[in-house]
Formats: structure tokens, sequence, C-alpha cells
């Protein structure tokens, strides 16, 4: 059931996502009708507004977006805000310019291909976007005193399975040193076992 909900989630057919979410239904019918109470526009691709330039589905963005960057990462802010502005330029990539430049012909209108770049991409768009005063944050000092409950932290839960007791080194650190020399018995004095399992009979 899990991968139909995927499915319904992920799929850009509206047909599809009724015939997912009815399979669903012949499964669970509390499920189906857990789902039914949030409007599709909230969590199936199909239904998300078109206006939106991002039809990612995910239940951890984070992690996915730190796996797109991948060593892009370790580079100055600039050149990794340069990185992910090209990523989400929303320019057509050099395979669909080629596909159009076959449409349209090598030697066609070259001023066509603007047509396929998002409006929200020029300049009278840049310039109305900085176009009013941003007022930037106060000091701190300058913060109203808060009124009511403090804000506390969320709950500490403890975690399935035994705990960690080494920290999660960085990808720079070197790994710990394995342990090093063997063990010797306190009995005989000979290595590669310990005195409980020594084979040497005590003398009485």
């Amino acid at each position: 059931m899990r991968k139909l909900f995927w499915n319904a989630s992920k799929t850009g057919d509206k047909h599809e996502f009724k015939k997912c979410i009815q399979d669903i239904g012949s499964i669970n019918s509390q499920a189906m009708a857990y789902l039914a109470a949030t409007e599709p526009c909230h969590w199936s691709r199909h239904a998300f507004d078109k206006s939106i330039k991002c039809d990612h589905v995910t239940n951890n963005m984070i992690e996915d977006f730190n796996s797109m960057l991948k060593d892009f990462r370790a580079m100055t802010y600039l050149g990794l805000m340069e990185y992910i502005k090209k990523m989400v330029s929303r320019v057509p990539c050099c395979h669909a310019l080629a596909g159009i430049r076959h449409h349209f012909g090598v030697n066609g209108n070259q001023c066509s291909l603007e047509d396929y770049i998002d409006p929200l991409l020029s300049k009278a768009v840049y310039l109305q976007t900085y176009d009013y005063m941003i007022h930037p944050i106060p000091d701190l000092c300058l913060w109203d005193d808060h009124v009511g409950a403090p804000i506390q932290p969320p709950p500490l839960k403890r975690k399935p399975g035994r705990p960690k007791l080494l920290r999660k080194r960085e990808s720079t650190e070197k790994p710990k040193a394995a342990r090093s020399g063997s063990v010797v018995c306190g009995k005989c004095r000979l290595p590669k076992h310990n005195s409980r399992t020594c084979k040497l009979k005590t003398v009485m």
C-alpha cells in the first residue's frame, strides 16, 4: 500500500491518481478516507498549482537538497550560490534547446527560444522583485520582550536500538585508529589468549 501511495503522490496524470486511490481503498478503506480528507493539491503532483515552479514530492527536502549539492557543499558561499542559481534557473537544458532548434530549424528565428524561458526570469520581473525596500532585521537588543509561556524545546525521544557511543566524524577527519597489539595471558604470559581461557593448569 505504501507503493500505491507514492504512485498517487508522484503521478502527473489525474486518471492514474484515481486508479491508485481506488486500489488503496480496496486494501484499506480507512486509509482511503484519510487521504480523501486532504485536498490532492497539497500532496499529489497532478493537482499542484501550475504557477509553482517546483513539482518535487519528498518527505525530507533537506537530505535531497544535500544529495543534489554533493561535492559542491565544500565550495565557498559565492561559488555555492552560483551553482544553486544555475540549478534553479528554469532555463531549458541543452537537450531541450536542441529539440527547439530542430523544430524551428537551425537557422530559424532565434527569438523563439525566449518563448520557452519562464517569464519570471525576465529583467522586468527581476527589477519588480527588488522594487520595494527590504528592511533589515533589527538587533536582538531592540526586539520586544516575549509575553507568554516560555518556548520549550521538543521532548527528547529515545530512538530504537543501542545508542551510538562514537561521534560521527567529518569527511576531513581521519578514522579512529584500530587497537594495536594482542592479548597477553596473565598466567602464562603467552599471547593470543587470556587467563580465563588459559589451558595451563594451576599448580597447587
